[in-house]
């Protein structure tokens, strides 16, 4: 899963620049410490269910966004790859997906 964490992280990475926000700015979004940030960034970890959570809360974004390929890429290569990643996790990863996703919808204006 590092090709996808990594993947993943630029994603992140993008979307935190074009809000002009900082590394630590997004640690305190995140709720957890700036190293611990930086290593998500840099794809080294993967964040947990808690900091995704808080991300997907507080940043000021769409939350799609964290999960959207580049803009010119079709919806079919979009699906195809969630579908790939999602084939790659174990039960633990899956869970947390799934908790994300929930936390989502739960959220999510109607």
């Amino acid at each position: 899963m590092r090709f996808e964490c990594v993947e993943s992280s630029r994603s992140l990475r993008k979307l935190r620049e074009a809000r002009n926000l900082s590394q630590a700015k997004m640690a305190e979004i995140a709720g957890c410490s700036l190293r611990n940030y930086q290593n998500i960034e840099a794809g080294k970890t993967q964040p947990g269910h808690q900091i995704l959570s808080n991300i997907v809360r507080n940043l000021p974004a769409d939350p799609r966004e964290l999960f959207e390929m580049d803009s010119n890429e079709e919806n079919d290569a979009a699906t195809e790859h969630i579908k790939r990643l999602l084939h790659k996790c174990n039960s633990t990863q899956m869970e947390l997906v799934l908790k994300v996703i929930q936390n989502i919808l739960e959220t999510w204006p109607k």
